[in-house]
């Protein structure tokens, strides 16, 4: 690189991530000091498919969009991580009312997010044809939040139809702001009540062992819980009021009496485990008492 730095249009600090990451012919058993060094605990390296994807699409686009629409409903979407490389959940939340559905797909990349909203589109076409199930999902998904994850770098896919017919409007939050999609993170809270996420002292819940019956039934409890927020009712009440049962049983969700909801781990028959060094650290304490 220092010999011809017309040939290359990268730091060399980003030529050794490209090393790492597998991404050139140059592997790391080429540099000769690499194989002396142990390898640094990181990211991978994550790639945006669509590096334009924010254009239009900004908060501040987002916020003008929305004081030119008054009144229109906003859905945020995420993604919630069991353990790296594995399962991952895509999440959609329903503003005002904190209704959230729940897909469970394999990884999370921008096509496993596709998927979900293909999985969506099926449903809503075999229920409401050809010539009905746009005006839904349009009514449905007027607009979606989301942050800034590669996972969400296809908008365009997402905003329109095979024909090219628009059916939502796709915009991103500012970077490191997740209080701008709260009504999310909020239900994120009341999901890892069910799927852990892991301590210091326990192992976080893998989603590779869960089905989407699973998630289904995890996600009726969580919008059958009953909000201080909300008046002191449910999500499920709430969003039915306004869309129908019918739309919330199209998707799998049904409402679970007050005294019968569960928000424990126990509820899809998930123990919680524990990290195998702090057992290790008991087990040695004791023999010692």
């Amino acid at each position: 690189m220092a010999n011809n730095p017309d040939r290359f249009v990268f730091s060399l600090k980003t030529a050794y991530r490209y090393v790492n990451a597998g991404l050139l012919s140059t592997k790391r058993g080429d540099l000769p000091r690499a194989c002396a060094l142990k390898p640094r605990k990181g990211k991978g390296v994550e790639h945006r498919v669509d590096k334009t994807c924010r254009v239009g699409r900004t908060w501040e686009d987002y916020l003008k969009f929305i004081g030119e629409h008054p009144g229109v409903r906003v859905v945020e979407m995420d993604t919630v991580e069991g353990v790296k490389g594995g399962k991952v959940l895509l999440t959609l939340a329903f503003n005002p009312f904190n209704f959230m559905l729940a897909f469970l797909v394999d990884a999370k990349t921008s096509e496993c997010v596709l998927g979900g909203f293909e999985a969506i589109v099926a449903t809503l076409r075999e229920r409401y044809g050809e010539d009905g199930w746009r005006e839904v999902f349009a009514r449905l998904f007027p607009v979606i939040l989301t942050d800034n994850g590669t996972e969400f770098s296809t908008p365009a896919r997402i905003e329109s139809d095979a024909d090219g017919g628009r059916l939502t409007f796709v915009f991103y939050c500012n970077a490191y702001a997740p209080c701008q999609k709260a009504h999310a993170e909020r239900n994120h809270e009341f999901i890892r009540l069910v799927l852990p996420k892991g301590t210091a002292y326990t192992e976080p819940t893998p989603f590779d062992g869960l089905c989407q019956d699973d998630v289904l039934l995890m996600m009726s409890h969580v919008n059958s819980y009953v909000r201080k927020g909300l008046g002191d009712k449910t999500p499920y009440d709430l969003f039915t009021a306004e869309q129908g049962e019918e739309i919330a049983s199209l998707f799998g969700i049904s409402r679970i009496a007050a005294n019968d909801v569960t928000l424990k781990p126990s509820l899809l028959g998930i123990g919680v485990k524990v990290k195998e060094s702090v057992s290790r650290r008991d087990g040695e304490a004791s023999e010692k008492r």
